[in-house]
Order: C-alpha cells, then sequence, then structure tokens
C-alpha cells in the first residue's frame, strides 16, 4: 500500500520567500516529487535519484488570503495551480490579519486529516514558526511531518519537523521571472 501524503501550502509565505531568495516555486515538479518520495540518499550521503518509492497524494492545498487588489497574475495562478490538482483556499480575513486566517485554516485542515486517518505523512510549504506546535501535534498522533521551505525557516520548525527540505536546493524551483506564487 503507498503512503497516504497530504501537501498543505502556506501559498503567502512561500511567495514572499520566493521573493526573498529570487525564485519561483514550481508546483508541478512539486507534486511529482513528493509522490515519489523526494530524494533518497545512500549509505555516503549522496542523493540518488530514481531509487524513491511511491506515495499517494490524498489532498494538495494553497492557502491564500483574500485579494486586495483583484491582481490578474493572482487569477493566472489560482488557474495554473488548481488545473494541476491544487485544491486552492481562500481563507475568510479576521480584523486585519490575513495571516491569522490563513494559518488557522491550515492548521485545522492538518489537524482533520491527522485525527481522521487519512493520512501518513504532511509535507507542509511554510516557514512559519507559528507551525511549530502543529508539527509536534502530528507528530505526537502518528503522522510524520516533512517542511519544505526557505533557509531562513524558523529553526524550531526545522527541528520539529521529521524532515526538513530547503527549497533552494531542490529541484523544484526556477529562475526568477514573470511567473506568480499567488499573493500579488
Amino acid at each position: 500500500m503507498s503512503e497516504r501524503v497530504a501537501v498543505l501550502v502556506d501559498g503567502n509565505n512561500i511567495a514572499h520567500g520566493s521573493r526573498r531568495h529570487g525564485v519561483v516555486v514550481d508546483y508541478g515538479s512539486l507534486l511529482i516529487w513528493v509522490s515519489r518520495g523526494g530524494p533518497r540518499k545512500s549509505n555516503s550521503g549522496q542523493v540518488v535519484r530514481g531509487l524513491a518509492h511511491r506515495r499517494a497524494i490524498v489532498q494538495s492545498r494553497i492557502y491564500l488570503g483574500p485579494s486586495r487588489n483583484g491582481n490578474g497574475k493572482r487569477d493566472h495562478f489560482i488557474k495554473l495551480v488548481e488545473g494541476l490538482g491544487f485544491d486552492v483556499v481562500i481563507s475568510a480575513e479576521e480584523g486585519n490579519s490575513n495571516k491569522t486566517a490563513v494559518d488557522r485554516d491550515i492548521m485545522l485542515d492538518a489537524l482533520a486529516l491527522a485525527y481522521g486517518g487519512r493520512v501518513d505523512r504532511i509535507v507542509l510549504l511554510s516557514g512559519d514558526g507559528g507551525f511549530t506546535r502543529l508539527v509536534e501535534t502530528l507528530k505526537a498522533l502518528g503522522v510524520q511531518v516533512e517542511v519544505c521551505a526557505f533557509p531562513d525557516t524558523s529553526y524550531a520548525l526545522r527541528r520539529a519537523a521529521d524532515r526538513f527540505w530547503d527549497l533552494t536546493n531542490l529541484p523544484l524551483t526556477l529562475a526568477r521571472g514573470n511567473e506568480s506564487n499567488g499573493d500579488e
């Protein structure tokens, strides 16, 4: 039986990190990479390609705050990732903090997946240290957690995860061009 995996993307966090690091995440490659189990390391520590096991992606979601300016780039991004199989969740605004609403929705969905026994692993794309307790809770519930984010990710979040993947070192990013990561 394949390992059941959910991919949860903090869209605004990843978009901001992408701009800081001059890259764009290729979400199509991300899903392929996750379904193959990511790279594996040999006993010598070298990355071995092609030996990864298959995973069944049971849910893939990108969470965004509401758009303040109705930008066409964002609409294009949403259509693009929906075409790749992602559900796009536009989190309802709570007061003045879109970030709080997005974080809440990610946490609720992750916990529902874990408590419902629907996943064996969650791949979280976010460098937000506010997710550290969520990761610890998911692990206590028996769900393995991988965090994919940028080098400036919270140390506590990195430490809490079963595995941390630096997006700048994976074959999932493109040189910055006209592509959009969805929050513009």
